[in-house]
């Protein structure tokens, strides 16, 4: 899918708005069942919704889902073994998976998607899918069938008390206002500026001191030198994360497609174990 060419002009507080209430209940459902905690939960979701706004105006609208998703998972509460609220089905599951599952089932991204939100090959997001399959309670496809609709029945059906949480913390991402939240208030933009300038002369400082090479002396007349092959360019993490196509759509994705195709790796585990049997 080629990539929206969508103006980057500054977000309005409305259009930031719809997209996080139209994202929040999907990211709640994610959090608490990747994080087992819902106070751990609570906690990503915060830090993510207040750093989503930070730099959202920065980027077009339509990169927003990869960058959300890529925040939310970035935190250490969603890397860390799950607590005793993780879904039973997913008990089985190490984080790497069970988050790779997640992102497929609730935030509905597809394999592209997911390896550039976890800045991951799209090759170890199928061996992952396929891990997490075999480690399904079996019989796999039955289970994955009622945790899909499990999971999509979290999120249409929130308490309203955790429908209101949700709301604050978004009324709190637009605003900037941490106050009534216990959230730190954010430091004045131009001390924050000023900050990563100084931090930035000083690493700079530091590696021409240290790393960088003495410069060579300057070439004598008809003096030739072989220069260095240049390095190819790679993309970090989450600069790969935000060169995504419009991904508004997959969040309302097909739940029929969304378990067909997970029921494919079902199936290829299957198989490896066949194989494995028969050796």
């Amino acid at each position: 899918m080629p990539i929206a060419t969508t103006d980057a002009s500054p977000a309005s507080p409305a259009a930031l708005d719809a997209f996080l209430k139209g994202v929040e209940r999907r990211a709640w459902v994610l959090a608490h069942a990747q994080c087992g905690d819902a106070r751990a939960a609570e906690l990503a979701l915060a830090v993510t919704l207040m750093r989503f706004r930070h730099g959202a105006g920065d980027l077009p609208m339509a990169h927003w889902p990869l960058r959300f998703w890529a925040l939310l998972l970035a935190r250490p509460e969603m890397r860390q073994a799950g607590g005793p609220e993780v879904p039973e089905a997913l008990r089985g599951l190490s984080g790497g998976p069970r988050a790779i599952l997640l992102l497929r089932l609730v935030a509905g991204l597809e394999e592209d998607a997911i390896a550039e939100v976890l800045g991951v090959s799209r090759a170890a997001v199928r061996m992952s899918l396929v891990r997490a399959m075999k480690s399904l309670p079996t019989p796999a496809e039955q289970t994955l069938a009622g945790l899909h609709e499990a999971l999509r029945k979290r999120v249409r059906e929130l308490p309203a008390d955790r429908v209101e949480r949700l709301a604050a913390l978004r009324r709190v991402s637009t605003s900037g206002a941490s106050a009534g939240l216990g959230l730190p208030r954010s430091r004045p933009r131009w001390l924050m500026l000023g900050l990563w300038l100084a931090l930035a002369a000083v690493l700079a400082a530091f590696v021409a001191t240290f790393f960088l090479p003495p410069r060579e002396p300057p070439l004598a007349p008809g003096e030739q030198r072989e220069l260095p092959l240049a390095l190819p360019t790679t993309l970090s993490p989450e600069s790969a994360a935000l060169a995504s196509p419009d991904f508004d759509a997959v969040l309302e994705a097909d739940p029929d497609e969304v378990l067909d195709d997970l029921l494919f790796y079902s199936w290829l585990a299957g198989q490896a174990q066949e194989d494995g049997n028969g050796d």
